[in-house]
């Protein structure tokens, strides 16, 4: 059904994650990168289905108030959602 999106879609996951392969979150990276639906995957190392490291913690966090400032709020995007990484 990623053909029925129309969101732009921000995820993220752990490559630890024992809950969600984190592999399937990589097929839907690339099952919405071929339809080139807006998109941004995140992926944390060393980190399980929950980020524990404070530091990622805190850049998740970042991360998700400017996808939300500039979709939302129309702010201006940061570096990293043009540049996808």
């Amino acid at each position: 059904h990623v053909q029925n999106i129309n969101t732009p879609v921000l995820t993220w996951t752990g490559d630890q994650d024992s809950n969600v392969n984190w592999n399937q979150s990589i097929e839907f990276y690339n099952a919405l990168r071929r339809l080139e639906k807006e998109h941004v995957f995140l992926l944390y190392r060393k980190e399980g289905h929950t980020l524990l490291n404070k530091e990622n913690q805190v850049d998740l966090s970042i991360r998700t108030k400017q996808w939300f400032d500039y979709y939302l709020k129309d702010k201006p995007p940061a570096k990293w959602i043009i540049n996808k990484n």
